[in-house]
């Protein structure tokens, strides 16, 4: 492995204030086809107590945001969400090429090395799940200046987890230990298993992203999931529905891409037979029909040069257009498209030690 990237010496440590155990495992994985879903079971082993910790603890130091990351202060950046730290990369004038700034986050400080999911709250705030080995796993919350705020207990819930999003203005967790998707309020508390709109369980082994689409014009909550072994499902009343494995088979990301009808939906998977690719669809309306999709051929990464467009691992939208991130062979390195899905431009980051799990472009230091 190559030498760890130095970091800026701290300049004034601040300590931190509770326990921590903190690890992560893996995102994404490729089983077969699971067997009927069974109904939804108890939490193994539920802690009585799942009070949220007052904060970090004692014996970590971290630097201030502001400190080790000063060009990044009240800015639109795309952070590169890695398994022990977030780094922030700088867009062009066009905003379609970017390039490395400044580590955002350097968990590192607080000893985390294999982080597996980021989301952000309702406050645009971060937060990682770990991997506490045999007792379960955690959440650790940062605030919008990437500043720690509070980590959760360990929960036997959260064992081996596998991702984590924003759903419902709280937080949904995959755990790879049970295949069951947990339910967190905003603050991280736990609040039980989480069952999607119109599916019977919250087992879910091969889930790999999820969105959440907001609610209909009933009020009706709407979910949009992707999978490793089978296409994408659309959660929502009156009934869940697939696509069609022609369009998109087993795919790895999911993002809303802002335009003048809405937010389309970009998916990144097998696109109609292909080994990878990304295809777009209208925005999604209701949960009676599937989006439609867009009149443009969908990027294809299969042919004779696979690796070109990369793996899709992820996507993450922006002003005028998405990016994708890719962690294949030759990335890891992120292309952007515009909103019709014409290519723009590639950015290598390879100099950046590991590999991307997470891309997000959102606005940091908002309070400044």
């Amino acid at each position: 492995m190559p030498p760890r990237p130095t970091q800026p010496a701290p300049r004034a440590p601040r300590a931190l204030l509770a326990p921590l155990w903190l690890s992560c495992a893996c995102l994404w994985g490729c089983p077969a086809y699971p067997a009927p879903a069974p109904p939804d079971a108890a939490p193994p082993d539920m802690a009585a107590d799942m009070e949220v910790d007052a904060g970090p603890p004692p014996d970590m130091q971290w630097t201030a945001p502001d400190e080790r990351c000063p060009e990044a202060r009240s800015k639109v950046l795309v952070l590169a969400a890695y398994a022990d730290r977030v780094e922030a990369l700088a867009q062009d004038e066009r905003g379609f090429k970017v390039s490395p700034l400044c580590t955002f986050i350097d968990l590192r400080e607080l000893g985390v090395t294999t982080a597996r999911g980021v989301a952000q709250g309702a406050d645009e705030g971060f937060v990682f799940v770990y991997d506490a080995g045999d007792e379960g796993g955690a959440l650790l919350f940062y605030s919008n200046n990437g500043e720690v705020v509070r980590r959760t207990p360990v929960n036997i819930n959260l064992k081996d987890p596998k991702g984590l999003w924003a759903v419902g203005g709280g937080f949904v967790a995959l755990s790879g230990a049970s295949g069951q998707l947990y339910r967190f309020d905003a603050e991280g508390g736990f609040v039980g298993p989480y069952t999607p709109p119109q599916q019977s369980s919250a087992r879910l082994p091969t889930l790999t992203d999820l969105q959440d689409l907001g609610a209909d014009a009933m009020g009706n909550p709407m979910v949009l999931a992707v999978f490793s072994d089978r296409p994408p499902r659309l959660f929502a009343f009156p009934a869940a529905l697939d696509f069609p494995e022609t369009d998109v088979g087993a795919a790895w990301a999911i993002t809303l891409v802002p335009s003048q009808i809405g937010d389309k939906v970009a998916i990144s998977g097998a696109v109609g037979g292909a080994r990878g690719g990304v295809q777009l669809y209208r925005p999604v309306v209701s949960g009676r029909t599937l989006p439609v999709k867009e009149p443009i051929d969908p990027l294809i990464y299969a042919g004779e040069t696979p690796d070109f467009y990369g793996n899709g691992a992820d996507l993450t939208p922006m002003d005028d257009g998405f990016f994708v991130l890719d962690t294949g062979a030759t990335g890891p390195r992120v292309t952007s498209y515009n909103t019709f899905g014409i290519p723009q431009e590639e950015s290598a980051i390879g100099g950046l030690e590991g590999a991307p799990i997470r891309l997000i472009r959102t606005r940091v230091f908002k309070d400044f």
